[in-house]
């Protein structure tokens, strides 16, 4: 694989790095890295989207031998999310050990929220009054709840849910479009006396579950 070259979402290339893909396939709980890198048919310029689809299409073809495959499969998928919503230092952050990784998504979460107000991408009479408990809001996701999402659950989420940025690349995580869609509902609620809080709690453990 020697002058390989991977086009990088910015344009930019860097050489393919055989370790560097060994090593987030193992942070994904692939059972056979290797086996997964060995059977890579890659030449020339391969754009890195590309490239994660041909790893995961591999992974993919060995369900039917282990499970864990589906699931290594989802997982690599996952972070691949992760890495565009809260940026590639975050990531490497959580994988170095230096963050733990529900405190950087809950973090994301307020980031990704304060994000929205800037770009007045919420509404802002529902906005105003959420920026008021967005901290109880953010302990509140639970992160390990991606997980109870297949591989095909998340590629749904991906090409029809999930907000994306204006150059094509995500804006949220799975736990962020379900809170959103709670906060929304819930905020009815004072209308008729209720806590738009509570009710977005409720609203989330249903959906997220």
């Amino acid at each position: 694989m020697v002058g390989i070259k991977v086009l990088k979402r910015n344009g930019s290339t860097e050489d393919f790095l055989r370790d560097k893909l060994v090593r987030s396939l193992k942070l994904a709980g692939v059972p056979d890295p290797d086996l997964v890198v060995n059977a890579l048919d890659i030449k020339g310029i391969v754009p890195s989207s590309e490239l994660s689809d041909r790893v995961q299409l591999i992974m993919l073809n060995m369900v039917t031998e282990d499970l864990r495959w589906h699931d290594a499969a989802r997982n690599y998928l996952l972070w691949s999310v992760y890495k565009q919503v809260w940026g590639k230092d975050v990531v490497k952050a959580i994988n170095d050990g230096r963050v733990k990784f529900e405190d950087a998504y809950r973090e994301g979460f307020k980031a990704w929220f304060r994000t929205g107000l800037e770009l007045r991408i919420w509404d802002s009479e529902m906005s105003a009054w959420y920026a008021q408990h967005i901290d109880e809001l953010a302990k509140y996701l639970d992160p390990s709840r991606d997980l109870l999402l297949t591989y095909n659950g998340v590629r749904t989420l991906m090409s029809r849910y999930l907000l994306k940025r204006l150059d094509g690349s995500f804006f949220e995580a799975p736990q962020y479009l379900w809170m959103r869609t709670a906060m929304g509902v819930a905020y009815a609620e004072l209308k008729y006396g209720g806590d738009p809080i509570t009710w977005a709690r409720r609203f989330y453990d249903l959906m997220s579950n």
